[in-house]
């Protein structure tokens, strides 16, 4: 639906050939990484106006995977905070 910026994720793919040195938590890291660039595309899609010329249910419907994405991203930073600072 949405392009995604270019090098959105300058963090991750600056370290990305070093992720193995995570060990067990390097799934979880990657994953973290993909919920944010989603999200960034969709904050992004919101800030350029495109979402208002959306007809009411696409609108309904954006929100909610919006919302979908935040509830998935907070419990595994969280979880990645808390093992990641060990």
């Amino acid at each position: 639906m949405f392009g995604v910026p270019e090098d959105n994720d300058p963090v991750y793919n600056k370290n990305a050939d070093k992720i193995g040195v995570l060990g067990s938590d390097a799934s979880d890291v990657v994953l973290f990484y993909k919920l944010l660039k989603a999200i960034r595309v969709h904050l992004r899609a919101t800030q350029d106006g495109r979402v208002k010329d959306m007809p009411i249910e696409q609108r309904i419907n954006f929100v909610e995977q919006g919302l979908s994405l935040w509830q998935q991203m907070l419990p595994l930073a969280e979880n990645l905070v808390e093992r990641l600072s060990r």
